[in-house]
């Protein structure tokens, strides 16, 4: 008797343990990921911290294979490629280009993105059935550009010369530009557009700007310009630029109002979308998620600095007034 009971109880702690212990504790989940070179170290933290929430820790039952891009088409198809020949179990995609080529680099394995504009860069059939194999989180909002440059307008309301800062590689620049012409004409003002495909580009555009002069600047929301907001900061405020920027990761160089997403927090949330998908979900099951937490934050510190008084209604309608 005394043995069958060891033997009963040595059999339920196997149990036990095998029920406690993770699905993928044999066998790591290979994550592949494509991020901007420039702002990789951001990005990665951040998905990193969104899967750690659902329990995967790196080197116990997850891995990744990690791909920086340069950016330009033919990197980003290497890389795509190289990522399929490394068997990953979900390739997570930050950017519409770098969605793009790991959709051009395979129909099989499951692709979770972070673009501006899914459905209109054709990532996805629609953002309720996505179809295919990709799903993952929209940036884009119809009204974002325009509450951009209607708060540039409130803030100086005789500006009449805006520049518009954005890169062409990215698809949905083209869509941020519409929405700015639009309510540039609207308001009676004139949008004059400055291109920056890479660093150098960049300085060859800020330079251009200088020499515009403009009466305000509107920042699109490119990753590179988003990893580069060190050096814009320091040009608007060296320029003193009235300029409104697309996230809050600006006000860390000192900057008077930003409207938009949160970059880290977005990318975290895809971590739930390669959950799903290492527990079985298939992406075309998956609807697309649109971001609708938007921030407005404004540094009256620096509008004092610029001689600027920021309207009473903007700073009611502030997510966040750093003072």
């Amino acid at each position: 008797m005394i043995r069958i009971r060891l033997t009963l109880a040595a059999l339920s702690l196997v149990l036990l343990c095998a029920r406690a212990e993770p699905v993928r504790s044999q066998a790591l989940a290979r994550i592949g990921v494509i991020t901007p070179a420039p702002a990789s170290a951001q990005l990665e933290a951040a998905l990193r911290e969104g899967l750690r929430q659902y329990g995967y820790s790196e080197g116990k039952n997850i891995s990744f294979e990690w791909r920086r891009s340069s950016g330009t088409s033919d990197d980003l198809h290497t890389l795509a490629v190289a990522l399929t020949g490394a068997k990953v179990d979900v390739i997570v995609a930050v950017g519409t280009p770098e969605a793009r080529a790991a959709l051009s680099a395979t129909a099989s394995i499951p692709v979770v993105f972070m673009s501006g504009d899914p459905l209109g860069a054709g990532l996805v059939q629609s953002l309720a059935k996505p179809g295919a194999n990709a799903t993952g989180i929209s940036l884009f909002s119809p009204d974002l550009t325009a509450k951009r440059l209607e708060f540039l307008h409130q803030l100086a309301p005789r500006a009449k010369r805006i520049a518009h800062l954005g890169n062409p590689f990215n698809p949905v620049n083209a869509l941020h530009l519409m929405q700015a012409r639009k309510v540039a004409d609207a308001l009676g003002l004139s949008l004059e557009t400055f291109d920056a495909r890479d660093k150098q580009g960049l300085d060859i555009a800020l330079e251009a700007i200088r020499r515009y002069k403009p009466d305000g600047l509107l920042v699109s929301p490119d990753l590179l310009l988003v990893a580069e907001r060190a050096r814009v900061a320091e040009f608007v405020r060296r320029s003193r630029i009235l300029a409104v920027f697309p996230v809050r990761e600006f006000h860390e160089h000192n900057v008077l109002i930003s409207y938009g997403y949160n970059i880290a927090w977005a990318t975290s949330r895809t971590a739930g979308y390669v959950h799903k998908i290492l527990s079985g979900a298939t992406p075309s099951d998956l609807p697309v998620e649109q971001l609708t937490q938007f921030e407005l934050v404004v540094n009256t510190t620096v509008a004092r600095s610029m001689g600027i008084n920021v309207p009473e209604s903007l700073l009611v309608r502030a997510d966040e007034v750093i003072r």
